[in-house]
């Protein structure tokens, strides 16, 4: 099962390349990995295969629309194995590739969804307008 738009660069790009890429990516599936959190840190939504050997309150891609997949209830919860102490590797196996394309779809749906109207709002006149940020004007 493919995606349509899908690119394999794994292992043909350095970092700076590799995060010009992800910038400019609908999204990135991978493994928790170095490039997992590199597309966040572009602001790529990130899809997962996600080991639960890590938290992933703490490990997880941060600060974009992203989709763990894998058990996270599975026997090698929190070991921070480096490799898979249970045979069969039951966290990440049972993971079908149906499931990949379907978070994928619906982060790029999400993503390309156009963004809600900013709520108006009314200030009497005279009065000046208030800002939710911090150094805004």
């Amino acid at each position: 099962m493919t995606w349509a738009g899908a690119l394999d660069l794994g292992g043909r790009t350095d970092l700076a390349r590799l995060s010009g890429v992800l910038a400019g990516a609908s999204a990135l599936v991978a493994g928790n990995t170095g490039a997992a959190h590199l597309a966040a840190a572009v602001g790529t939504p990130v899809v997962s295969l996600f080991a639960p050997v890590v938290p992933p309150v703490r490990w997880r891609p941060h600060r974009v629309p992203h989709v763990l997949l894998g058990d996270q209830d599975a026997p090698c919860r929190g070991s921070r194995a480096r490799e898979c102490p249970v045979p069969g590797h039951p966290c990440l196996s049972r993971v079908a590739p149906e499931e990949v394309v379907a978070a994928l779809n619906r982060l790029v749906a999400a993503a390309s969804a156009p963004a809600p109207a900013a709520p108006h709002v009314l200030v009497p006149a005279g009065q000046p307008a208030m800002h939710s940020k911090e150094g805004s004007p």
